[in-house]
């Protein structure tokens, strides 16, 4: 397996399945058998990143282009190659970004990252788009704030978390005012399910939007955040390279650690981007390039 299924995200209904990044191409397998029901290739493209399956569709972006497929047999829905956003100097049109974590989907509405350097009119930030998740419509655009560059982002009912390497946060926008209402600190990324965020940092695991945010701030370094259900699941490791890895559960309402899994050795460190991504019953990470599954007994 080396992509997957956004983070955490599965089909409800029928016969399962998942959909990978399959070199330069895209593949859904059934997940019992293996069997590849369709693909789809990319030809020339540099890189094809992880899919965002929902809405029965598979959405993903290649080379600044955005494209739309139909889940179950790999029809091509529709796509984007740029969407116009305003900006003082004047329109533009804008390309997306195309690497891991940059399509969301929240609220009925796809949300993606568009790209500065891929913008005709030289705008001096990154933006984001909102789209019908079945027509393809572009419902509206915008961009943030001047100098403000992202790779990343999770959404909620109400708000947008984008992340923002080069601050170590992650920028609060809130959909209704279309204007950023706030900023984590150290804070690296991110996930959402309904009204609720968890962010990571290089020493903080946090949640926003609930009724009870809570913080964790214990000697660990985290990698990225899953939801699933009302668990948060990181990989992290402490500091001091003596210890061993270990994955997490927390619990999404008030934070507290429901459960520990120590491995017998050490290959993570500080800020580590680590995935650890949940099928069902089983937790998938990456270990020294291998990948690791690991289930209850």
């Amino acid at each position: 397996m080396d992509g997957r299924c956004g983070r955490g995200v599965r089909n409800t209904g029928g016969r399962r399945r998942q959909c990978l990044r399959r070199g330069r191409g895209l593949a859904a397998l059934e997940a019992e058998t293996g069997e590849v029901r369709w693909s789809e290739a990319f030809g020339d493209a540099e890189s094809v990143f992880s899919p965002v399956v929902a809405f029965e569709t598979v959405y993903v972006s290649v080379e600044s282009t955005l494209h739309a497929y139909d889940a179950a047999d790999g029809s091509l829905r529709w796509e984007h190659e740029t969407v116009d956003v305003e900006s003082e100097a004047g329109d533009g049109a804008y390309g997306f970004h195309s690497t891991n974590g940059t399509i969301a989907v929240a609220n009925g509405t796809v949300w993606a990252l568009l790209d500065k350097r891929r913008s005709e009119s030289g705008a001096g930030a990154d933006g984001v788009a909102a789209l019908d998740p079945t027509t393809g419509e572009v419902l509206w655009t915008d961009h943030l704030e001047s100098g403000r560059t992202a790779n990343g982002l999770a959404a909620t009912e109400d708000a947008l978390f984008v992340e923002t390497p080069s601050e170590e946060g992650i920028v609060v926008f809130d959909v209704a005012s279309r204007e950023i209402v706030e900023t984590v600190s150290d804070a690296f990324d991110s996930a959402a399910v309904g009204d609720t965020a968890v962010t990571h940092g290089r020493y903080t695991l946090s949640s926003t939007g609930a009724d009870a945010p809570w913080n964790d701030r214990e000697t660990h370094a985290y990698g990225k955040p899953t939801i699933v259900g009302d668990l948060v699941v990181v990989a992290h490791s402490r500091r001091g390279r003596s210890s061993p890895d270990e994955l997490v559960g927390f619990d999404l309402e008030d934070g507290s650690e429901r459960w520990t899994f120590a491995f017998d050795d050490t290959h993570w460190s500080d800020r580590f981007p680590i995935d650890a991504v949940v099928d069902g019953e089983t937790i998938y990470v990456d270990r020294d390039g291998q990948l690791t599954a690991v289930r209850p007994s």
